[in-house]
This record gives C-alpha cells, sequence and structure tokens, in this order.
C-alpha cells in the first residue's frame, strides 16, 4: 500500500456522499472516516443538489432500496453528473430479479458512472445481463483486464 496515497487522502479530507443501504450505513460511514475521509449520508431528495455540490464523490449503493429512494437517486446522480462529482456505484444483488435489474438499468440510461463496485467473479456473471448494464459492465472490465500485466 502506498501510505503518501493514504496521508494526501487523510490531508485533503474529501466530502464523500453515499446513498447506502440501512444493512451497511453505519458501516461505511465508519469505514470512510478510518481512511481519513468525511462521510456524509442523506435520503432526502430535497437536498441533493447542495449534497452534491459540497461532497467531492458520489458512492450509490443498490443493496435494498424503494421506489422513492431510486427517485432520490435520480436526482442526486443527475447532479453528480452534471457538477462532474464521480459517480461509484455499487449494484448489490442488481440481477436477483428483473425488478432490480429493470430499476437499475433505468438509472444507468440516465447517469454517466465513473467506477463500479463489485467482485471481478460478479462482473463476469452480469456480463450476461441484457441491456445497458451489460454494456458498461464490458467496457470496465475491459479498461481492467488490459491494465493487468501480461504472463
Amino acid at each position: 500500500m502506498k501510505i503518501n496515497l493514504l496521508d494526501e487522502l487523510r490531508n485533503q479530507n474529501p466530502i464523500a456522499f453515499n446513498i447506502s443501504n440501512f444493512v451497511t450505513v453505519q458501516d461505511v460511514a465508519n469505514g470512510i472516516n478510518a481512511i481519513g475521509a468525511s462521510p456524509i449520508m442523506s435520503e432526502e431528495k430535497n437536498e441533493a443538489e447542495a449534497m452534491v455540490k459540497i461532497s467531492n464523490s458520489l458512492t450509490v449503493n443498490l443493496g435494498a432500496f424503494t421506489e422513492s429512494q431510486l427517485d432520490q437517486i435520480a436526482a442526486v446522480t443527475k447532479f453528480a453528473n452534471q457538477y462532474h462529482k464521480p459517480i461509484v456505484l455499487d449494484p448489490v444483488a442488481v440481477g436477483a430479479v428483473k425488478y432490480r435489474l429493470d430499476r437499475c438499468n433505468e438509472l444507468l440510461d440516465n447517469m454517466d458512472v465513473a467506477v463500479i463496485r463489485g467482485t471481478l467473479v460478479k462482473l463476469r456473471l452480469w456480463l450476461t445481463l441484457p441491456g445497458k448494464l451489460r454494456e458498461l459492465m464490458l467496457v470496465k472490465e475491459m479498461r481492467i483486464l488490459k491494465q493487468l500485466p501480461k504472463r
């Protein structure tokens, strides 16, 4: 691990805006604090723009959501793209049922994502999924594979 990068992160103390699920919210906040960033969480659509403006990044976890939360996610990701804030998408269990996949694809149709968080095994499994999610996964995996050292 490059300690100087961690020191730089701690010196900058960026604000990491997270839309997390109820299962992981405390762990996510603690982890962000532990590395030297400042977590901020919100489920309120009316403060979406203000929260994005003060944040350095946005992470969206789709592990557990409701329709009203999807409305807030759509608003927040729109502002994140407008203000050029990187979006990290964590599509937890997105392939479990058609409803989740459909909602994820609707979100992806309207936002630019910088990073998709997931294991390489999951990413490869998602390559069998239809639509924009599959295309996005393929592009991201190809970028990762191109950066790996050749054997």
